[in-house]
């Protein structure tokens, strides 16, 4: 009975033993895989995007597609649906009446130099400053069709504090988008400098 007693005790110890720093690196995954998830906010465009990005922000421009397919292209192309981390983000994005904000356009330095000396003072809104950026310097960003339907959203004094602000950092503006699920005139516009 004692032998019986002391290897099961043994056994007992040994598995717990061992068990432990599995279930400690389970939880350390799992804890990494959270911070991570509750760090997106955005989702930035990467080089592969760029294209993408551009050629449907072209086609906008050119009156070659609306508004709305601007939209539908713009979550196909971040593959949305798709691109699901795990079962807390899935019930966040289906809670909430937006699409995860995006990034759906760049404007460089010479670009932001150009809307402070003489864009914003030609156009009335924000959406005509950036067509007027578009028509004068080539190469002054990307994606700057759909940052002029963007920018209507944010209004003329949003563009007009974030080019104040990078023109005295000298440096470029990233443009985000929000889709509003429902209603196209909740779309919202986001300005960050760097």
């Amino acid at each position: 009975m004692n032998k019986k007693k002391i290897i099961s005790f043994i056994i007992a110890v040994f598995v717990s033993f061992t068990s432990v720093p599995v279930a400690a690196n389970v939880e350390q995954e799992n804890e990494t895989i959270v911070q991570t998830t509750h760090s997106i906010n955005t989702i930035s465009a990467s080089a592969d995007l760029v294209y993408q990005l551009n050629k449907a922000s072209i086609m906008l421009g050119n009156g070659t597609i609306s508004e709305e397919e601007y939209a539908v292209i713009l979550i196909d192309i971040y593959n949305l649906d798709n691109n699901i981390i795990n079962k807390e983000n899935v019930l966040k994005r289906a809670s909430s009446s937006y699409y995860p904000e995006v990034q759906c356009g760049y404007i460089n330095y010479s670009g932001v130099k150009y809307l402070y000396k003489t864009g914003l003072k030609k156009a009335k809104t924000a959406s005509g400053a950036i067509s007027l950026l578009i028509s004068a310097i080539p190469g002054c960003g990307w994606g700057l069709s759909a940052v002029a339907v963007a920018s209507s959203y944010g209004g003329y004094s949003s563009l007009e504090k974030a080019v104040h602000k990078a023109y005295s950092k000298k440096k470029g503006i990233k443009v985000y988008y929000k889709i509003h699920k429902a209603v196209t005139s909740m779309n919202k516009v986001r300005y960050v400098v760097g």
